[in-house]
């Protein structure tokens, strides 16, 4: 009868084991599965984040070499002159010749082009045109291959790629008259600095491609002139903006001002390197748990929970602040701007400010790219220091930043009064935290617009309209300084 008793209930201990076990193993693959889906979920957001401000130091260089050969067009007998057609006797055509040198010399001087010279159709050349270049064509034919990579054919200017079998320079050709074009290069390597590869993605590498997902440039050099490889030219496609995973990569895509992409892509087993940690040492745990399973229940639960949580947290923290200065980032910021403004029912007074801060890029080529990210990151700290009741402060661009005020039951001329204080107080106070021996010779400041209005008059849009207008209105003041405008009976004043 004892033997019989101690057979059941040993097979009742088994039984209880047994279903304890099964069950804490359910627990924990739950637990697991949730937890992956939430760090590949939150992963993707934070690529696509980090994706589009690359994406912005991108445009922002693009729209800078733009801007640099729109200084061509500031004077006729820059962009007039064409050996082709000309009837100027050799005194006159060497004057015109000279003048077009100087203006080549002046602009490209400060900046650093492997290629800046004008191309005419009759196959001469005036400027900064390199060997190398002028070594793809030694038969002849320049003007007609430039010609034909204009792709803009409003703007007469196009950005291109592997001109006779060179895949280490980016081209960009403006026309200037009939038979000139201005042709202006950079080698790929240089925009390494633009195209950096974010920090807590694994082995990330970053792409620029064109529209046939050709790479123009990458992280990985031996890429560059090769087409994007096929798994993540299958996630990210050929158009518009995007953000998606597989079981190889994951991968995410922002088109640039010029109609590139960058594309960020990372190996999964990279990304989820942390979370595949944490799973083995669940594993460990499981195992131990058919010695001491309930001690080891609870240790096996907390392990998951906490690390989880904390790295899901960190996830969502990143996938929302901007990495350098810890304010919100551009999309997160605009978002939780539009909710508040199409939330808010009670009577008060809105209140939306940007601020630029001046001449960013001769801080960056003067003293450089380091430099100007301590420059970014001291500004979001002075911002967020001067604007502590603003309902949100974020980073917008390369070098502006942004808040919003909501204040219940304002007046206009109380929110008036406390937008002119608040423009005036930031002005100062950059002044104040720019003025020590760290910022000497770097002469730091700011440009300000503001636009004030009741609560449910205008929207997101207006308001941001409006103090971008202020912006501009204060930087053809001189810069240094802010303006504020107000909406009132349905004018901004």
């Amino acid at each position: 009868m004892q033997e019989d008793l101690q057979k059941i209930q040993s097979k009742q201990l088994t039984a209880a084991l047994l279903l304890i076990l099964a069950f804490m193993v359910a627990v924990c693959s739950f637990l697991i599965v949730r937890s992956e889906g939430l760090t590949r979920e939150n992963t993707a957001r934070l690529m696509a984040t980090d994706t589009e401000q690359i994406e912005l130091n991108a445009s922002n260089y693009f729209k800078t070499v733009q801007n640099t050969a729109q200084l061509m067009f500031t004077d006729k007998s820059y962009y007039a002159y064409d050996p082709v057609t000309s009837e100027l006797d050799a005194y006159s055509k060497t004057q015109a010749e000279n003048a077009v040198r100087g203006r080549i010399f002046d602009i490209g001087s400060t900046e650093s082009f492997s290629d800046f010279g004008v191309v005419y159709a009759d196959g001469s050349h005036l400027g900064w045109i390199s060997q190398t270049t002028l070594g793809l064509f030694n038969d002849g034919g320049m003007y007609e291959e430039f010609e034909g990579r204009i792709t803009d054919v409003a703007r007469q200017s196009g950005w291109t790629f592997d001109v006779r079998g060179n895949t280490h320079r980016l081209w960009y050709v403006k026309r200037l008259n009939d038979d000139a074009l201005l042709v202006m290069s950079v080698y790929s390597s240089s925009m390494a600095e633009v195209f950096a590869a974010p920090e807590g993605l694994g082995d990330a590498t970053v792409s620029l491609v064109d529209d046939d997902n050709t790479v123009l440039f990458s992280s990985d050099e031996d890429s560059i002139g090769q087409p994007l490889d096929e798994q993540v030219a299958a996630l990210v496609g050929t158009e518009g903006n995007t953000s998606s995973y597989n079981d190889r990569y994951f991968a995410a895509s922002s088109t640039a001002e010029n109609g590139w992409r960058v594309v960020v892509a990372s190996p999964t087993d990279s990304v989820m390197g942390q979370f595949e940690s944490m799973r083995n040492v669940i594993y460990l745990f499981l195992a131990f748990m058919i010695v001491l399973f309930v001690l080891v229940g609870g240790i096996v639960y907390l392990r998951i929970s906490r690390p989880v949580d904390t790295l899901v947290e960190d996830l969502s923290a990143r996938a929302r602040t901007d990495q350098l200065t810890g304010l919100l980032n551009k999309v997160t910021y605009e978002t939780t701007v539009r909710e508040m403004i199409e939330a808010k029912q009670a009577q008060g007074i809105f209140g939306y400010l940007i601020l630029d801060v001046d001449r960013f890029k001769n801080i960056n080529d003067r003293f450089g790219h380091v430099r100007g990210d301590e420059v970014l990151k001291q500004m979001g700290s002075t911002i967020r220091d001067c604007c502590v009741h603003a309902s949100a402060t974020g980073r917008v661009g390369g070098d502006e930043f942004s808040s919003f005020t909501f204040i219940e039951g304002a007046g206009e001329d109380e929110m008036r009064a406390f937008g002119r204080e608040l423009v005036d107080r930031i002005i100062v106070q950059v002044r104040r935290d720019f003025s020590g021996p760290k910022w000497k010779g770097m002469h730091i400041t700011v440009s300000i617009g503001e636009a004030i209005a009741p609560a449910g008059s205008v929207t997101f849009d207006d308001l941001y309209k409006a103090a971008d207008a202020a912006l501009y209105d204060a930087k053809r003041q001189g810069r240094d300084r802010g303006t504020v405008t107000v909406f009132k009976e349905g004018v901004w004043l």
